[in-house]
């Protein structure tokens, strides 16, 4: 259930905890920031200033949370595709993007200048292009100015809040081309992609319903205490009215919440949830099945072994056989 996050841990294994590797690549720009990045996991950056005043980068973390510092580029925004897992940018003014697979988030990068991402599954793999409005010129100047639009008003546009994206189309095909091209035509691919992307900018809709704005930091900071206190307590089952009543939240607001934090609703979650703690406790543990189903929120082993089976199509005890990690 967690193939993508394996493929990370196989690609960050040289890096030690503790540490995101940050590489510059050379193209003759300047970069349009300076940024140092902290955790306590480990992760990965590679970025590349592609044009002047437009920045491309690419993202690998495994991580709780990541935290950024770069300077405070009020006339710059950013805006970053989610490919794998799924986080949340916890920026100033109060707001909290949040982003699963597929979907894309634009902020002004004097929002994120000190800023923290928390990674609700733990891991998080994306492309980023950031652009500086003020120091566009040649062909991306061009295509603002002949969109009938200026810098000015992209600024004014996407200045009032952050903006996700969820997942469509044409971003998913734009931000593909930046991992699918070939090797020997990825840096043009990426070049008509940033430009592409800077016009989809230019006449996006970020007052439609598709365009989500980002949620309350308040709110989120407690559906995050919720979601620790059900995954510590895997054996009871909490309802949502007790869960709202506990934590002084509306039950509409802890709803609609919690799925923009953790992507789902919170029944459909913490079945997920419920089931992928059983697996790890089938590949590291002697435990028994009818101990496991206990433990991990079960009434009766025959229900277990029915959700499980559901979800992974493979009994308990075969999964045990086929995934049982070997003692180190």
């Amino acid at each position: 259930m967690n193939d993508r996050r394996a493929q990370l841990e196989d690609a960050l294994r040289s890096i030690p905890d503790g540490v995101c590797s940050i590489q510059i690549l050379e193209t003759g720009l300047p970069p349009i920031r300076s940024v140092t990045v902290r955790t306590e996991g480990k992760g990965c950056m590679t970025a590349a200033t592609i044009f002047p005043g437009i920045e491309l980068s690419y993202w690998q973390i495994l991580a709780p949370t990541v935290s950024f510092r770069h300077e405070a580029l009020h006339d710059a925004i950013e805006v970053t595709f989610c490919r794998s897992g799924r986080a949340g940018w916890n920026l100033t003014k109060g707001f909290v993007s949040y982003v699963g697979a597929g979907a894309t988030a634009a902020h002004m990068m004097d929002c994120c200048a000190d800023s923290a991402m928390s990674l609700p599954l733990g891991y998080f793999e994306g492309a980023g292009l950031a652009v500086d409005f003020r120091a566009l010129n040649g062909t991306p100047a061009d295509i603002i100015a002949s969109a009938g639009t200026t810098a000015e008003k992209l600024i004014e546009k996407y200045g009032a809040a952050p903006v996700v994206f969820p997942p469509n189309q044409e971003l998913e095909r734009l931000f593909s081309s930046l991992y699918d091209t070939p090797e020997p035509y990825r840096p043009a691919a990426c070049k008509i992609a940033a430009l592409e992307l800077l016009l989809y900018l230019v006449r996006a809709d970020i007052d439609a319903p598709a365009a989500q704005q980002s949620c309350d930091a308040q709110l989120a900071s407690v559906v995050q205490d919720i979601h620790a206190l059900m995954t510590a307590n895997l054996d009871k089952r909490y309802t949502i009215d007790e869960l709202a009543k506990t934590y002084f939240i509306n039950t509409s607001s802890l709803k609609t919440t919690f799925k923009a934090v953790y992507g789902q609703p919170i029944a459909a979650y913490m079945r997920s949830y419920r089931i992928r703690r059983a697996m790890e406790l089938l590949q590291q543990t002697d435990d028994s099945i009818a101990a496991i189903a206990a433990a991990v929120g079960y009434e009766t082993q025959g229900k277990f072994t029915k959700a499980f089976k559901e979800a992974t199509q493979l009994l308990p005890r075969d999964y045990r056989k086929t995934y049982r990690k070997a003692p180190r």
